[in-house]
């Protein structure tokens, strides 16, 4: 297996717009910019798969890494991962599902301020739109919140969801893309505030 480093490579531009505006144009071109790293892969052969390991983002706890080809081996598709965790539905154990990241973002709108889950629900929508994890995280300082014990932080969980948000808009660019996983982000961000509204 091939590993290729690529921190910091695939993002939005300095100067960018992140906005509601531009987020057709900014998702188009993060999609595009990984599609054309991935055109430089060496082809393989029947028998002996070219396999490679693409390290996307450094966090707390370890790396985060994509592995292609995927299992279903369909055209661009990557699994995503992180070093030194496990999910609890994942065959893999490394790389979470919809409902692994969902359950982590839950858990952390449970255990956070009133007004810090208001914070992260808007962290979480910037990183929808296309923004820079380690942008969001220098502006919220995020990296002082205190994590439990075998729990994922705030930024590696904005980190994992901007990989699983372009790995969404690569496998269903013609469908939803990453949309499917934001509306359950929603839900949750709405039922957690709503509840502080109500109190």
């Amino acid at each position: 297996m091939r590993v290729i480093d690529i921190k910091g490579m695939v993002r939005i531009p300095n100067g960018f717009d992140i906005s509601e505006e531009n987020f057709e144009y900014n998702r188009n071109f993060i999609r595009k910019l990984l599609i054309e790293m991935f055109l430089t892969e060496k082809s393989g052969s029947k028998k002996n798969a070219s396999k490679y390991k693409y390290i996307v983002e450094n966090t707390d706890i370890g790396n985060i890494y994509l592995i292609r080809p995927a299992q279903r081996r369909w055209g661009f598709d990557f699994v995503v991962h992180i070093e030194n965790y496990t999910f609890l539905n994942s065959k893999k154990g490394s790389n979470p599902s919809h409902d692994d990241i969902l359950l982590e973002i839950e858990n952390k709108l449970k255990e956070l301020d009133n007004d810090l889950k208001e914070i992260f629900c808007e962290a979480l929508y910037k990183i929808y739109l296309c923004a820079d994890p380690d942008e969001i995280n220098n502006e919220y300082k995020f990296l002082n919140f205190t994590n439990n014990e075998g729990e994922l932080s705030i930024e590696a969980i904005l980190k994992l969801l901007k990989w699983l948000f372009i790995e969404q808009d690569i496998r269903y660019w013609n469908y939803s893309g990453r949309n499917m996983l934001f509306e359950g982000i929603k839900n949750l961000c709405n039922k957690y505030n709503n509840q502080n509204n109500s109190s």
